[in-house]
């Protein structure tokens, strides 16, 4: 801060040519504050005349009399601490003897002046970290904000006594349902019921699905084998070494049933886990042949654009990840497919990336990669809809929800947000969607964290990177 010569002139603590120094006047004080900010800060004070023309020795004594007045505050910021500097000011008739050593009064002196600088630097760094932060959510239309969403439906296990009890009540049901059957059909159903048996909840699943209509079921793309002849091979076919049979259907069959229970848990396969939502929803038949292939002595079964997906040599080698034995074959198989060239290793969960000399591991999958997993899945076409940080719904996004359901779920990618530390926190993560409500606003998903969930468009839009609906 700078004061005029002007000023300072004509203020009391200005060096007398003859004669005592007068006593200076608290009104005389205050008019040091050049700032005008009502406080009589060390700056302003070291400025007036008398301070600059003072020596080594009585500047000591004038330091001291404004620590004394300023107190803990550090500055003369009220009334009654600028009558006691006028009234020290006054009493020094001549410099007073220290108890500090010159060198500790400077030292005091410096460390005063530079804790106030660094404190207000504190204050505007802080305030500009602020400022940039909501200068890049209005840039970014809330991109990195927390991503709110409504968790409206999780898988929920049925125990073994009520699924008894369920079973002995439909018993007759079942009975009638067969008749309808072809014998063909019925023996397949059978074959399968064998299996399941001993694990009362498959069981009533299995039998769910045929009193709902759901059996014999869809046609396979390949052979156009319906949904119970390709449980019936699986029943029945050889398996590879260390597969369960009976775990392995009760997987498959819980998928097809609610396909909710398809989950990634703690791996990092979102792009593949989504893959498996859309395909055991649209074609639950097509679903268990590749199970049935991956689980085969072979490991391998052919997509419907020509490509073939293998079972992971190391598919297994994770058990701590928390997935299903169904899960974990499916998601590993179609992360080595999806990802191309490149390699999967599915106990690091990353792929290796060669950047130059350097050998990279990155996760997850891009979303041209999606959009060829979803093609090969499903043999329809599929397109990439960037809209990343946009705060308008795209025309083809839009169309894509008022057509979203069974058949026509849309893979989505954005950044699901949730711990709400902002480009910290970024986590792309794919998810399908499964129905839109115009009226409401709100965008049904199917999250492959093995939930359904409900988000409004508004928010979604804001999270969004990427969506691959259908060509």
């Amino acid at each position: 801060m700078r004061v005029s010569k002007a000023a300072t002139d004509q203020l009391p603590l200005q060096r007398q040519t003859a004669g005592a120094e007068s006593p200076p006047k608290v009104d005389e004080l205050k008019r040091l504050d050049t700032n005008k900010d009502g406080k009589l800060d060390r700056t302003e004070f070291n400025k007036s005349t008398r301070y600059q023309s003072a020596d080594d020795r009585q500047r000591d004594a004038l330091s001291r009399a404004y620590e004394a007045a300023a107190g803990n505050s550090g500055q003369i910021d009220t009334d009654a601490s600028f009558e006691e500097l006028a009234r020290l000011l006054g009493e020094q008739q001549a410099p007073a003897e220290t108890s500090k050593s010159g060198l500790e009064a400077a030292y005091e002196s410096v460390k005063g002046f530079f804790g106030n600088v660094f404190s207000k630097m504190r204050k505007a760094a802080s305030d500009f970290v602020d400022w940039a932060g909501d200068q890049l959510n209005k840039f970014t239309n809330g991109f990195f904000e927390k991503f709110e969403t409504n968790v409206v439906r999780e898988p929920e296990a049925t125990g073994p006594s009520v699924a008894r009890k369920r079973l002995r009540e439909t018993e007759a049901d079942e009975k009638e349902a067969l008749k309808k059957l072809t014998p063909q059909d019925r023996e397949a159903y059978k074959a399968v019921a064998s299996q399941v048996e001993a694990d009362p909840a498959t069981h009533m699943t299995l039998r769910n699905l045929l009193l709902d209509g759901r059996l014999p079921g869809d046609k396979d793309l390949a052979a156009g084998k319906s949904l119970l002849a390709n449980l019936s091979e699986l029943a029945k076919q050889p398996l590879a070494e260390g597969i369960d049979r009976k775990a392995l259907l009760a997987d498959v069959i819980a998928n097809v049933d609610d396909p909710i229970t398809i989950s990634q848990r703690q791996q990092n396969t979102c792009g593949p886990t989504t893959g498996q939502l859309m395909l055991a929803r649209q074609q639950p038949s097509e679903y268990v042949r590749l199970a049935a292939g991956l689980a085969s002595p072979e490991g391998s079964v052919q997509l419907q654009n020509g490509d073939t997906i293998k079972r992971e040599a190391d598919w297994n080698d994770r058990p701590e990840d928390g997935r299903t034995l169904g899960n974990r074959l499916f998601q590993s198989s179609l992360m080595e497919y999806a990802n191309g060239k490149f390699d999967y290793s599915n106990v690091n969960d990353t792929r290796k990336v060669k950047l130059g000399p350097v050998d990279l591991d990155i996760p997850g999958l891009l979303p041209n990669e999606m959009v060829n997993l979803a093609e090969a899945l499903t043999g329809g076409d599929h397109k990439i809809d960037f809209s990343i940080m946009s705060d308008r719904v795209s025309r083809t996004f839009r169309e894509a929800l008022e057509k979203a359901g069974p058949g026509c779920e849309v893979p989505i990618l954005v950044n699901y947000n949730v711990e709400n530390q902002g480009v910290k926190s970024t986590a792309p993560h794919y998810m399908l969607v499964t129905g839109f409500d115009a009226e409401s606003g709100m965008v049904e998903v199917s999250n492959p964290w093995g939930r359904e969930e409900k988000i409004s468009l508004t928010e979604l839009q804001s999270h969004l990177i990427a969506a691959m609906p259908q060509a």
